[in-house]
């Protein structure tokens, strides 16, 4: 109830339209959410190479949608947001109890920790089902397999990746308790009967491709390497403590920052199957090969080989994302660890204060505010000619957060000339040499064109590159403090 009412307090005073680091991939799955219902799990044609589509999280889609008919859609992504901590801190309690560990101090690490507030800021949807992770797991210590098996079939519902992870770790648990054949099969069809239809849906990712490569980064040099914004956690990252500055870096959250005082009470523990599961999933994170401060060190994870002899490996294209899954494993250690501890209000508030504000990430909890647009409200009644879309200027760039035009178009509802995974113009649109200043909008003060392509049924300009665009196309047709747009343009010949 103390989380919920501070959230809640934070996002009131500040007049908060969205929690989370909006640099990430927050406008992404609110978009995602925004149309889910009506265009359906497959995809949608309101952006480019978006046909084929497949919802990742498709539990968080419908529950947004479902409350953006009653709320407005960035109050239905909170209240989605609100949802998941309060959840994951029911079931952890419960499971702390089901360990005979201090609920409350577990419930404390799991909701102010900056690795689970990583999650969150990012945006990463399809990660918030921790509580549905967490109820599977009690419901195997409990020994109820079939249910249990059920729940990791409605995890995947949630978060394929997340899913496919926790899966593993539940085969630990059922394991360390001896699960005889008979428990073990129970469980597996628990699993198989309910993800079945997921197996169609996401074939392509689970039996081919996967998500993305990540080979072009395993040489990636990272100088944000305590926030870990790619492909794997640094092993310097658990405890670094030093706080840094990253708010204006277009990038995703990872923090794996365990911390000192949680991991000596962890010590204490003789919880010996949860040592396992989080070092698992400690090692499971560092990658391919183990980065020492955004260093590559060429020494091979043995345990991310071994992971990658399984279907669906190929869904991790960030193995940092397995802390989510460490962390119950560390909260559980040190609800049963602090029990060893004298002075435990002491430890306990020092414990707080370096989750929430001695960690790379900061204080955990962020939003943003968006002001209202008229001109987004009127793109929105706008007939485009046929066969044409919107293009939303500049795509990328210095401080571009090319995800933000895909939450525009929440609100304008026009089809974008835009592709939520790949900011590339030339990937959609054949430039020429009259109209390669689309693409220099965010990079050159003075702009050197003539036209636009076909296909362009308007141009959207968010300031402070108006005035840049003003110089090849002229007075737009409607502005204000935010935006411009032209809804008349001049055509290149071809």
């Amino acid at each position: 109830m103390g989380i919920l009412i501070f959230i809640i307090g934070l996002w009131w005073w500040f007049d908060w339209t969205l929690l989370g680091f909006t640099n990430a991939e927050v406008y992404g799955h609110i978009w995602s959410h925004s149309w889910r219902l009506e265009d359906g799990l497959f995809g949608t044609s309101k952006t480019v190479g978006t046909n084929t589509f497949p919802a990742i999280d498709i539990l968080p889609s419908i529950l947004v949608g479902l409350a953006a008919k009653i709320v407005s859609l960035p109050i239905a992504y909170n209240l989605l947001v609100i949802f998941s901590v309060l959840s994951m801190g029911w079931m952890g309690a419960l499971l702390f109890k089901q360990e005979s560990g201090d609920p409350f101090v577990g419930v404390v690490l799991l909701t102010t920790s900056p690795i689970f507030w990583g999650i969150i800021n990012s945006g990463l949807t399809e990660d918030f089902g921790v509580f549905l992770v967490i109820a599977t797991a009690i419901l195997c210590l409990r020994k109820n397999h079939l249910v249990a098996g059920v729940f990791l079939g409605i995890t995947a519902y949630w978060g394929l990746l997340q899913s496919w992870m926790s899966g593993i770790v539940m085969i630990v648990i059922v394991l360390s308790q001896r699960a005889t054949l008979i428990q073990l099969i129970r469980f597996g069809v628990g699993v198989f009967l309910t993800i079945v239809p997921l197996l169609w849906i996401h074939s392509e990712r689970l039996f081919r491709s996967g998500h993305r490569t990540t080979k072009a980064l395993e040489e990636f040099q990272e100088p944000l390497w305590m926030l870990n914004p790619w492909h794997h956690a640094d092993a310097a990252s658990f405890l670094w403590s030093q706080s840094m500055e990253y708010q204006s870096s277009i990038i995703r959250l990872h923090p794996t920052y365990i911390g000192w005082i949680a991991l000596l009470v962890a010590l204490q523990s003789r919880a010996w199957k949860w040592w396992v599961v989080f070092v698992i999933s400690v090692m499971a994170s560092l990658g391919p090969t183990i980065y020492w401060m955004g260093q590559n060190t060429e020494i091979v994870n043995p345990v991310v080989w071994i992971l990658s002899w399984l279907p669906g490996a190929t869904l991790i294209n960030h193995h940092a994302r397995w802390m989510v899954i460490g962390l119950i494993g560390l909260t559980v250690l040190v609800a049963t660890g602090i029990q060893k501890v004298k002075h435990r209000r002491l430890v306990l508030t020092a414990m707080i204060v370096e989750c929430c504000f001695l960690n790379p990430m900061g204080f955990p909890i962020m939003g943003k505010t968006i002001p209202d647009s008229q001109v987004l409200e009127f793109t929105n009644s706008v007939d485009l000619p046929t066969a044409t879309r919107l293009l939303r200027l500049p795509v990328q760039g210095p401080n571009v957060v090319f995800q933000e035009g895909l939450y525009e178009q929440t609100i304008h509802n026009q089809p974008l000339w835009l592709n939520p995974n790949r900011p590339d113009l030339r990937s959609w649109l054949k430039l020429t040499t009259e109209s390669e200043w689309l693409e220099q909008v965010a990079y050159t003060q003075y702009l050197t064109g003539e036209c636009v392509p076909k296909g362009v049924g308007g141009i959207l300009v968010k300031e402070p590159f108006v005035g840049r665009v003003s110089t090849i196309l002229g007075v737009p047709s409607m502005t204000d403090d935010n935006y411009a747009l032209w809804l008349e343009v001049p055509y290149c010949s071809n």
